[in-house]
This record gives C-alpha cells, sequence and structure tokens, in this order.
C-alpha cells in the first residue's frame, strides 16, 4: 500500500513511534520516513479538561523551536496528530540577529 507525502500513519508494529509520515528528503527530494510519537501515549486528551491542557501547554513549552523548524521535525508532526494543533503554528520564532 503506497502512502501520500505528508499524511500522517499509525504504525502499532512499531515499538518506539506510534505514528509516520513520508516527507521528501531534502538532499535527494526522495520520499524518506519520518517516524514520530511515543508508543502508548494517549496524546493531548479533552480540550475541556484542565488538566489536559496543562499537558499541553507542557508540551508546547518545550517543543516549540522544533515545532517552529517545520514539517522535517517529529514534533511539529507530533503537534498536529497527537496534540491537536494545527498546522499553521502560530508560536514565535526566537529573533536571529
Amino acid at each position: 500500500m503506497k502512502k501520500k507525502l505528508f499524511e500522517p500513519f499509525k504504525t502499532p508494529s512499531n515499538k518506539k513511534f506510534s505514528h509516520a509520515v513520508y516527507i521528501p528528503s531534502s538532499k535527494t527530494n526522495k520520499p524518506v520516513i519520518k517516524r514520530f510519537g511515543q508508543q502508548g501515549l494517549k496524546g493531548a486528551g479533552n480540550k475541556t479538561d484542565s488538566v489536559s491542557n496543562l499537558r499541553r501547554k507542557k508540551f508546547l513549552a518545550r517543543h516549540k523551536e522544533n515545532i517552529n523548524n517545520g514539517f522535517k521535525s517529529g514534533a511539529y508532526w507530533s503537534n498536529i496528530v497527537k496534540w491537536g494543533g494545527s498546522s499553521r503554528i502560530k508560536l514565535k520564532a526566537k529573533r536571529r540577529f
């Protein structure tokens, strides 16, 4: 079964990572697999639950820079798939002068 680029899918047989996505390689532009997400982790949970919201905020605080790196980062895909984040990240990246 062929998978499309930029479409995350579950990997239940993998012991370490729960999801994967095909992205183009930066050097050859051929599809490579990017695995992300801890196997067994429930993710964000209910958006109305205060404990889940706190977990979501802590995840974003830890991985903000990696999420801003874009689709080549596992944190970017984990934010979208497991934590219910937007593909349009509204977090501000650090300015580099």
